[in-house]
């Protein structure tokens, strides 16, 4: 029994130990280079900047919009899967804008609750349907 000890643990350790840690690193460093894509629903959607006597249809007193927007994220996997529909919000910016347009969403224009991590890092990119903003004039 003490020769399957000494064998298993003393003889060469430097070298055990040597492989272990590179081991862990190379458990780290493949876990946190896995990209995955994930979809989530029903995202809101708040418009900022918006020009004074502008409104945009469907703009509630909060900011958002009504309707809600679909975003397929791809990125970390360690990341993204602990993402979802709460997490997020998605940020369009109006200045300069007229009319109607096409707005687009990038990883820039995400907001996430939980501002501790830096969620936006592990995401590579976001890619959503024609999401169509349309400015009106205020009617008094």
């Amino acid at each position: 029994m003490k020769t399957l000890f000494k064998t298993l643990f003393i003889d060469h350790w430097p070298r055990k130990l040597l492989s272990l840690i590179l081991a862990i690193i190379i458990f780290f460093v493949i876990n946190k280079s896995l990209t995955t894509t994930k979809t989530i629903t029903n995202v809101p959607v708040r418009i900022e900047n918006i020009p004074s006597g502008k409104t945009v249809e469907g703009l509630q007193s909060n900011g958002f919009l009504n309707k809600k927007v679909s975003l397929t994220l791809s990125g970390n996997r360690s990341i993204l899967e602990n993402l979802n529909t709460n997490d997020v919000q998605a940020v369009i910016d109006a200045t300069g804008k007229e009319g109607e347009w096409i707005a687009t969403i990038t990883k820039n224009s995400l907001r996430f609750e939980n501002s501790e991590v830096n969620i936006a890092q592990g995401i590579r990119r976001v890619s959503q349907q024609n999401f169509i903003v349309k400015l009106t004039k205020i009617v008094s």
